[in-house]
């Protein structure tokens, strides 16, 4: 090393990379398993992993999973659930060949909006349909055109 030099910036560029390399290792182990969103409104999310190989994705309505539901096993990165009524569930990523559970589980809460709001956007929409088919069997009774009788002069007008 010449003369002069501090060793510093080296040793601090080692410690910047090592310190790196250890958070991206941890912020990786700690999203091996995630949810979209939630809550969900509609029913509907996304679970998606990043292991590689066979996995099983079980679902139970508590955090012991006495009783798991299948709900996906395959090789895919990721499941959408469809059709989900209000409540908690919990998933648990598992490593098809081993049994051996992945990450930690995920609690997912559906809360689908009230019915008080479906029935308000229903009703909106019912007047804006009956407003729309009014507005339009008054323009064309409006714009009836009588229908247009024999031309004067014309041999049938003189018949």
């Amino acid at each position: 090393m010449p003369r002069g030099r501090s060793p510093a910036p080296i040793v601090t560029a080692l410690l910047c990379a090592v310190a790196a390399a250890a958070w991206s290792a941890s912020a990786a182990a700690e999203d091996v398993f995630r949810v979209d969103r939630t809550p969900s409104r509609d029913g509907v999310y996304q679970l998606s992993w990043t292991t590689p190989g066979p996995v099983v994705v079980e679902a139970s309505p508590d955090a012991v999973f006495a009783r798991p539901e299948v709900v996906y096993r395959g090789h895919d990165t990721a499941a959408t659930l469809s059709g989900r009524p209000d409540g908690h569930t919990w998933y648990r990523l598992v490593d098809a060949d081993t049994g051996a559970p992945l990450g930690a589980p995920l609690r997912v809460e559906v809360r689908h909006h009230p019915l008080s709001r479906a029935l308000t956007f229903f009703g909106i929409g019912l007047v804006v349909f009956v407003a729309t088919v009014v507005l339009i069997v008054r323009g064309a009774r409006a714009t009836r055109v009588a229908p247009a009788g024999p031309a004067e002069g014309s041999e049938a007008a003189r018949v």
